[in-house]
């Protein structure tokens, strides 16, 4: 083979020799062509060629853009390298380590991998490190090994697109700039608000609200403006951008009643709202178009709320977003009643068991999860809800609310079952399984071999109003965690299975 073939061949396989050092190709790397040094740990050598030059100056790419993801613990040194979300951990004393002889990942594990030894991961890491560490999902099964994963990605796999993407970013944060108009978020991620397919106010709208550009009361207040800097909805706080959008009582109903189903409990600015809401959406599902209506009706709203002195309706403001997605996209459905019940819990064939799954994501505290499972006639046969420890994201919170729930259906003997999330990338991620790497594929993976213990199962996508009783278990999880209740429900839970019973009931 020529040395030309060569370079090629480890440029062209790079990441799969990084990710895989116990690999066939990487062996014969490590073992023909490169016999003392791994490629991993290769250095750059004195008077290298451009070619290895080239290659070797990415590598920072992978070290800091990839993280181990924690199967037995075997292949991952504690101290050394990038396997915690939020950088390296911090240990009490590296005395202990030596003294407990800690020095591998599979040294804070039990039960084979299965499970994290607390009791040592709090003696040895500060709380902060030990709660990350207490906080990455691991096989229930067992039997998984340390693989490298981009974090980057969904499905943890790297590509030179991706690897482009976190350059350029990494460029635009270490260059500061003089301009206070000028947005700290990616360019990848205002692609996907210019490319989606709402109207062009819209989209200017969201980018002078993510810039602070809109005249809300408060900042006209503090420029000398005579006005009233509380809000005009709910005259409770002073009306700054991020209040209006994410605070405000009178969003807040909105966000939750409108189709997305929003949570925004946990995000403090609008900015940090929209990094996260936007690196998880997909530019052609649809929900950034509904978003960018969404939030001009409201902004809308609001200034009828000043200059017309209208009151604000939650369904009034409903019913201009639906309007507002009618002209982005013409094949989407108008507002009407009855799509509100045909979206709501539907009653399962007889012989069949519902259960309904939630996650509810909190990015600064535990994530809460919620179940309920119930027969033919929507009576109740068992319900529950738990907390987790910190999550990475919310979809992550889904799909561990996923195998939890599965997990106690099998304890409670139900083998015919149909399981329902209002998690829509959660049931596109069970419809088409991707070759994974990282965490969340650990999980699905768990809820496919789990899977093998049922006679039927399914799972289907339905909208939050017909989700109702899981959803409020899941954000009321830290005052039920580690309860479950047999043919009964907490008693301000009754309401919405009552509810459900009734929009269920065959027509006469």
């Amino acid at each position: 083979m020529r040395i030309k073939d060569l370079i090629y061949l480890v440029a062209k396989n790079w990441w799969e020799i990084y990710s895989h050092p116990e690999s066939l190709l990487a062996q014969i790397f490590k073992g023909v062509y490169f016999p003392k040094v791994s490629l991993v740990k290769a250095k750059k050598g004195w008077r290298p060629s451009y070619a290895w030059s080239s290659i070797w100056s990415t590598k920072w790419v992978f070290e800091r853009g990839g993280r181990w993801k924690i199967g037995d613990g075997r292949q991952v040194d504690v101290r050394r390298d990038n396997w915690l979300p939020h950088g390296s951990p911090i240990i009490y004393s590296e005395d202990l380590l030596v003294e407990l002889n800690i020095n591998n990942v599979s040294d804070l594990l039990l039960s084979q991998g299965r499970m994290w030894n607390r009791e040592l991961v709090e003696h040895v890491f500060c709380p902060n490190t030990a709660l990350q560490i207490l906080s990455l999902p691991l096989s229930v099964h067992g039997g998984v090994a340390d693989s490298l994963f981009w974090t980057g990605s969904i499905d943890g796999v790297y590509s030179s697109k991706l690897g482009y993407s976190f350059i350029k970013d990494h460029d635009a944060r270490s260059q500061t700039s003089a301009s206070l108009a000028v947005s700290p978020l990616p360019a990848n991620l205002w692609k996907k608000i210019w490319k989606s397919n709402a109207i062009p106010r819209c989209k200017e709208l969201a980018w002078r609200a993510f810039c602070s550009l809109l005249p809300v009361r408060d900042s006209l207040w503090r420029r000398g403006v005579e006005v009233d800097p509380t809000c005009p909805l709910c005259g409770e706080e002073n009306e700054i951008v991020s209040h209006l959008w994410l605070n405000c009582p009178m969003s807040k109903c909105f966000w939750f009643a409108y189709s997305l189903g929003l949570r925004l409990d946990s995000f403090s600015s609008l900015p940090e709202f929209l990094l996260q809401f936007l690196a998880d959406a997909d530019a052609d599902d649809g929900a950034i178009s509904r978003w960018l209506s969404a939030s001009y009706a409201l902004w809308e709203a609001r200034n009828k709320v000043i200059f017309q002195d209208r009151p604000f309706s939650c369904d009034v403001v409903l019913q201009r977003a639906f309007q507002l997605e009618l002209v982005d996209d013409p094949t989407s459905t108008p507002f009407h009643p009855a799509i509100e019940q045909a979206v709501s819990w539907c009653r399962p064939p007889q012989g069949l068991f519902k259960v309904n799954v939630d996650g509810s994501w909190r990015s600064d505290s535990t994530s809460g999860l919620g179940m309920a499972a119930r027969n033919h006639e929507g009576l109740i046969l068992a319900a529950a809800a738990d907390v987790v420890e910190r999550t990475s994201s919310a979809l992550e919170t889904e799909a561990l609310a996923l195998r939890w729930s599965i997990g106690l259906a099998i304890s409670l003997g139900f083998r015919r079952v149909c399981l329902e999330t209002d998690c829509l990338k959660l049931f596109q991620l069970w419809k088409k399984p991707p070759d994974g790497r990282n965490y969340l594929a650990t999980i699905l993976n768990d809820c496919f071999q789990y899977c093998r213990s049922f006679d039927f199962i399914s799972l289907s996508f339905v909208r939050r109003p017909g989700n109702t009783v899981a959803d409020y278990l899941a954000r009321h999880a830290s005052s039920f965690a580690g309860c479950v209740w047999i043919e009964e429900v907490p008693p301000e839970v009754e309401t919405f299975v009552t509810a459900d019973i009734l929009a269920s009931m065959p027509p006469v």
